[in-house]
Order: structure tokens, then C-alpha cells, then sequence
């Protein structure tokens, strides 16, 4: 039993996949750069990964055809 049954939810799951990650980074990597009083290349360094995770899946997801 598929989790992704129809187009229209693999495109869904897709797009929110990449605002996902479009939060992640724009939490994690670009508000330390701009208030560098919390600053830390951990978290940048964990962003930028976590961040580019999501685009990857939604990357994939949005490029396969689907099979019924």
C-alpha cells in the first residue's frame, strides 16, 4: 500500500518539502549570519545539511514518475 496514491499528492508532499527546507535554512543558517551574537557554525553547519536533506527529497519525489 503506497503512501503517495495521486499526482496531485506527491506534487503537495514535493512543494512542502521545499518550504521545508527553505524554512530550515532561513532559520538556521541566515538569522545567525545577520544577529551575529548567536552566531555558531554548528548550527550553520547543521542547517545547511538538514537543509539541503529536504531539497534532495523533495528533489527526488518531485522527479519521479508515478506508478498506479
Amino acid at each position: 500500500m503506497p503512501l503517495i496514491r495521486t499526482e496531485k499528492q506527491k506534487e503537495s508532499l514535493s512543494k512542502f518539502l521545499y518550504d521545508v527546507a527553505k524554512i530550515v535554512l532561513a532559520s538556521a543558517v541566515i538569522a545567525p549570519v545577520v544577529n551575529l551574537s548567536v552566531f555558531s557554525y554548528a548550527t550553520m553547519i547543521g542547517g545547511l545539511l538538514t537543509g539541503m536533506l529536504f531539497f534532495c527529497l523533495a528533489y527526488i519525489l518531485d522527479g519521479k514518475e508515478l506508478r498506479l
